[in-house]
């Protein structure tokens, strides 16, 4: 049987902490986030995310066209593409990550892999879930 630690508010404090790290990492070295929605561009502003947000579902365009108006803005940059951690935000995530790289955009691919690690071992599968750390963190 596994052994469960207890989450207390420090644990949840110790996470906000860790996530409030790589929030200061993106707003150091990426030009812009690519998320799904508003509500995740509104979780990320929650944990202090400054940098310009992006989002990927308001455009409306397929992938391909949704990359190619990025290209000449974000050219020789750093974006991070935090769309959701289940199957279908990878598969987005990853087609959206090729398609800028493939026309010299940089794709921050470490900071989403901390991200999915911190919010999947707290059951997150969806950006938007992840202000629930914050609540549990003030209780």
């Amino acid at each position: 049987m596994p052994l469960r630690i207890k989450k207390d508010t420090e644990y949840y404090n110790d996470l906000l902490v860790k996530i409030n790290d790589l929030i200061y990492d993106v707003n150091y070295r990426i030009a812009a986030v690519i998320v799904e929605g508003a509500n995740d561009e509104k979780a990320l502003k929650d944990f202090g995310l400054k940098r310009p947000v992006i989002r990927y579902s308001d455009s409306k365009l397929p992938t391909f066209a949704f990359t190619e108006e990025l290209v000449s803005g974000y050219r020789s940059q750093t974006l991070l593409v935090l769309v959701d951690f289940d199957s279908e935000g990878e598969n987005i995530a990853k087609r959206i990550s090729n398609d800028l790289e493939t026309r010299g955009v940089r794709v921050d691919r470490f900071l989403r892999k901390e991200f999915a690690s911190i919010f999947r071992r707290e059951g997150i599968l969806r950006v938007e879930e992840s202000r629930r750390i914050i609540k549990k963190a003030r209780m």
